[in-house]
């Protein structure tokens, strides 16, 4: 059942009232652009106020408050409590779609290995291969789009992701996902390494060495496509093939260890998705698109709401033992942030700004992986992070907590 949202301030009855108003429009049959946009608007309101469940595609969410509206529109009552009966019942049409096996296919920008490496992100099977088997390449290379296909490039690897799913999109969406995790772990450990622009004479890329190709399809598990058109990333920039298959050899035993310390992380789950947002920042060409991301990728792993951006600064300072100083740098961040979100202004810096952001979202996922066990949640993590960081406080706290544990005795 669709839940409202905690924090959202749609309000739902206001919603209700314009899905009356262009009830009456459509009774007129005097439907315009203007109720179009509205109706648009309608859709967009009503996924800020309720949540659905996870499993939905963005495509699969939206058909959801769409069905709604317009069996709403159809009854001679039209209210608040209609209305959520009515998403109700399409959310639980869309869920009891039967699951259905496909396999995701695409290319890595990365050497291939000497044999298939296997990873299961819950329950979809995740293979980095040597190449692409020839069932799948053979039915790529036939899949219709805006564009000509791209036939796998030679000298890389091939990643297909096993899911079971009720439609195309959600099946993408979730091997989408199962491959950045893997993505995300593997690129970790060698961004962590990078401190220093990547960029010559103006020139732009993605930090991330390894990434996914150009071209997506998704097939039955014996090949044949699911999906006459393929999936493209629109902002794609051509990567050199990273690395040895010596080389990816070590890089798969840190990106294993780093799962398995995942495992270990009672808030396991909030953390993944952490990795997966850093991974698809350090995606982008755009680099103050990137910062952007970056910083929103550390509100998410300090436990930052309701704007409060002296907790990410007092945080992720924590972390560090000259805590003045990186409070200094995280303050001209957020400074830098704000002044970009609010007034527009870019700054000249923004490769240092990007990668400064990076290092202190890589120092915060590291210590909620070395801290595997110590805290229940990510919001008591965060609350350590709170701590003062001057030991004479810290052990007056301790001693009034002593005093104040004697005196309820």
């Amino acid at each position: 059942m669709a839940k409202p949202r905690n924090r959202s301030k749609v309000s739902v009855p206001v919603v209700v009232q314009r899905i009356v108003k262009i009830q009456s429009s459509r009774a007129a049959a005097s439907v315009n652009l203007t109720e179009y946009l509205e109706l648009q608007a309608i859709l967009a309101a009503l996924e800020s106020a309720y949540e659905l469940d996870g499993s939905l595609a963005e495509i699969e969410r939206r058909a959801v408050f769409g069905t709604a509206v317009t069996e709403l529109a159809k009854r001679p009552v039209v209210d608040v409590t209609g209305l959520k009966r009515e998403i109700d019942a399409a959310e639980r049409a869309e869920l009891s779609v039967p699951l259905v096996r496909y396999a995701f296919t695409s290319t890595l920008s990365l050497a291939p290995p000497a044999n298939a490496i296997e990873s299961t992100v819950d329950s979809m099977r995740v293979r980095i291969m040597p190449g692409m088997p020839a069932a799948f390449a053979r039915h790529r290379a036939t899949a219709k789009h805006i564009e000509p296909p791209e036939v796998a490039p030679a000298g890389r690897a091939a990643i297909i992701v096993s899911v079971r799913a009720r439609s195309v999109h959600q099946a993408t969406d979730q091997a989408l996902f199962a491959a950045d995790v893997v993505r995300g772990a593997l690129n970790f450990f060698v961004n962590a390494k990078r401190l220093a622009p990547l960029s010559r004479a103006g020139l732009m890329k993605p930090i991330n060495p390894i990434r996914l190709g150009r071209v997506h399809t998704l097939h039955r598990p014996r090949g044949g496509l699911a999906h006459a058109d393929y999936w493209f990333e629109r902002f794609f920039y051509p990567s050199p093939t990273f690395g040895t298959r010596k080389a990816f050899e070590d890089l798969r035993r840190r990106e294993l260890e780093l799962r398995r310390r995942l495992a270990f992380v009672p808030y396991g789950d909030e953390l993944r998705d952490g990795l997966v947002r850093y991974v698809r920042a350090l995606d982008g060409i755009d680099h103050e698109s990137t910062f952007l991301k970056l910083w929103s990728v550390l509100e998410y792993l300090t436990g930052i709401q309701n704007a409060r951006y002296d907790d990410i600064v007092r945080r992720v300072s924590f972390l560090f033992g000259d805590g003045d100083w990186y409070r200094t740098i995280l303050e001209n961040l957020r400074d830098q942030r704000n002044r970009n979100v609010h007034a527009g202004t870019q700054s000249e810096e923004v490769e240092y700004l990007m990668f400064r952001a990076k290092f202190f979202v890589e120092r915060v996922l590291l210590f909620h992986l070395q801290s595997a066990g110590l805290f229940t949640t990510l919001a008591e993590a965060c609350e350590f992070l709170s701590l003062s960081s001057d030991p004479m406080t810290l052990k007056a706290e301790i001693a009034k907590r002593r005093l104040a544990l004697k005196f309820r005795k």
